[in-house]
């Protein structure tokens, strides 16, 4: 059962890289079907979400996705396995941060990528590189 999960979390992962999002989503549904509070597939649906929502033209129903995609990435970092996915964490923190920058939720962006950054840089050096960046530009804003 457990490799039968993995093995659609790598398969979810593949299809986001080949920018086959619904593929996916159906792949990650399936496995929250069975673990609901699964941070993987929580963060995959997540990417799912805000990579899909690049492709809405329309303000309204784009800033919606942004907000889902939120609420995905601290779904995913709330059940992230404290020691195990840390990583994930700090890349939902990092991810959610961008999102919520862009909607100009200044104030909740450099929250995320405080949480992002008090991770440290031994859970994903990239994630909390990109962190501190982003966070020094908010603060010259």
């Amino acid at each position: 059962m457990l490799m039968m999960l993995q093995f659609r979390l790598v398969q979810a992962d593949q299809l986001i890289l080949a920018r086959r999002y619904d593929e996916a989503r159906a792949a990650l549904q399936s496995v929250l079907k069975e673990r609901p509070n699964n941070a993987r597939a929580l963060f995959g649906m997540a990417e799912v979400t805000s990579k899909k929502a690049s492709q809405i033209s329309d303000t309204d129903r784009l800033g919606e996705e942004l907000y889902a995609a939120v609420e995905l990435y601290k779904q995913a970092a709330d059940n992230a396995s404290a020691d195990a996915e840390k990583w994930l964490k700090q890349r939902s923190y990092l991810s959610a941060g961008k999102i919520l920058a862009f909607l100009g939720q200044n104030a909740d962006a450099l929250a995320a990528f405080e949480l992002a950054i008090g991770l440290g840089e031994g859970a994903d050096k990239a994630a909390y590189a990109e962190a501190l960046k982003e966070k020094a530009k908010l603060g010259s804003n």
